[in-house]
């Protein structure tokens, strides 16, 4: 095999452990994000240790919750086609 070949194969080589390493941090970044979005809803909803009613709570607001974000979507959305159509 040539040199060339040889150093090609390497970077490639290179590149994919660098992904690997992009991938796990790109998962440990939303592991994070998710804990702190569970501790911003219990510090907000006051809950203390009853986790259940944390669940309950989430299931009976999922709907809501969904319509809500959906609507700042489509905001955005808005938004952007605004700016767009005025340039």
């Amino acid at each position: 095999m040539s040199k060339q070949a040889i150093k090609a194969l390497d970077k490639k080589q290179k590149m994919q452990e660098r992904i690997k390493e992009m991938e796990a941090e790109i998962k440990d970044l939303n592991d994070k994000a998710e804990q702190e979005i569970g501790k911003y809803i219990l510090k907000k909803w006051n809950v203390g240790n009853d986790t259940g009613k944390v669940f309950e709570a989430i299931d009976a607001l999922t709907d809501q919750a969904n319509e809500l974000l959906k609507d700042d979507d489509d905001m955005g959305k808005y938004e952007e086609e605004k700016e767009h159509q005025t340039h």
